[in-house]
């Protein structure tokens, strides 16, 4: 769509911005709010980091963050819900964490300044921060493809969100342009996203009769999933199957070996929500709509060379 500019070895480019409509000056609340469909005790390790990071950052420009959390406002018909939480905890800027695509639909519709956390769903226009994904497959393919693997699969989360289609479509985009090489890529889309589920999937793709020699997992649970339960039936990490999984969680490195993961830039993220969020809430008009925080790369020890198939 010419919003992106994106070369091998070169960092993403910006090419566009979105204008925001300015809306009617309102007293400042000089409260950000955060709406999420789960406490902080449930959200998982690098949403509660960069929250944290946020939370410091507004309080020394004098901004309290404050959070509401419920099932109720991810109900098919929000809008009601929605209305009542806006007037009841006004806010000068909402940030939508985890969020559907009828709660940015509905902030949109409005005018309510608003920041998704994590890519928007298609037709939405407000602004966004989000890892890179598309980046991350690119660079995770390469790791796997330098060391000969040849027959990768993607073990896919069960989410319809707009991050996890990036993940797919770019992953088979990848394997795609590089097909004249003999890479096939292939998807493994879990039934649920329990631990049972994952391991079964997984089993089942190394027993089959051309089964892959090389794993992105998603998710970083999955990707436990796969070192506590593939060597327990034979499946070894790297010598009998490469593994690699995304946003790394703090418990991958207590693993042995440890797998290779991304680290999120969590100080980048918070900075980079931050200065959205102040700018909306002093009417700016004109914002940076896409912005992409490509995480760092950590080795690990579980990338190793193809098995030789008998």
């Amino acid at each position: 769509d010419g919003w992106l500019d994106i070369n091998q070895g070169s960092p993403t480019r910006i090419l566009k911005t979105v204008d925001r409509v300015s809306q009617t000056k309102k007293a400042s609340t000089k409260t950000i709010g955060i709406l999420s469909p789960c406490p902080l005790s449930e959200m998982r390790h690098y949403a509660l980091i960069w929250i944290d990071k946020l939370r410091s950052i507004l309080h020394s420009m004098g901004y309290g963050l404050h959070m509401e959390h419920g099932k109720i406002y991810y109900r098919e018909n929000t809008g009601r819900a929605l209305n009542d939480l806006v007037k009841s905890h006004p806010a000068d800027c909402w940030i939508l964490a985890f969020s559907s695509p009828n709660i940015q639909r509905w902030f949109q519709e409005q005018g309510i300044p608003a920041i998704v956390s994590g890519q928007p769903a298609p037709g939405i226009d407000l602004p966004f921060v989000a890892t890179d994904n598309k980046a991350i497959i690119f660079h995770a393919v390469g790791q796997l493809t330098a060391k000969g693997h040849q027959n990768i699969a993607l073990v896919s989360e069960d989410s319809s969100s707009a991050g996890l289609i990036t993940f797919k479509d770019s992953f088979l985009d990848t394997c795609s342009r590089q097909a004249h090489q003999g890479i096939k890529g292939s998807i493994i889309n879990l039934r649920t996203n329990e631990a049972t589920s994952a391991k079964n999937a997984m089993l089942m793709a190394l027993r089959r009769e051309d089964p892959p020699t090389a794993f992105i997992v998603i998710s970083p649970f999955h990707c436990l999933t796969a070192f506590t339960s593939l060597p327990r039936r034979g499946f070894n990490i790297p010598e009998d199957i490469s593994v690699i999984t995304t946003f790394g969680d703090p418990s991958l490195e207590y693993l042995n070996p440890v797998p290779a993961h991304y680290v999120v830039a969590y100080d980048q993220t918070a900075k980079k929500m931050a200065d959205l969020a102040l700018k909306l809430a002093s009417s700016y008009e004109h914002v940076q709509r896409e912005n992409y925080i490509m995480p760092t790369p950590e080795k690990g020890q579980s990338i190793g060379r193809p098995p030789v198939m008998a």
